[in-house]
């Protein structure tokens, strides 16, 4: 996770985030199996976010 408080830059913006979540970020691919069931575990995901509390 990345974030940035738009607070720093200016205290009127004070509340203000921007955020960014990765997961799997060199999308390797492996094989998960359980209860004899075998799936590839889950992709790269990138998901940002502006974030705004008061």
């Amino acid at each position: 996770m990345i974030d940035y408080d738009f607070a720093r830059l200016n205290p009127k913006y004070a509340g203000f985030r921007a955020q960014v979540n990765a997961t799997n970020l060199f999308d390797t691919r492996r094989v998960v199996c359980q209860s004899g069931l075998c799936l590839y575990d889950a992709r790269r995901q990138v998901i940002g976010s502006l974030i705004y509390r008061w």
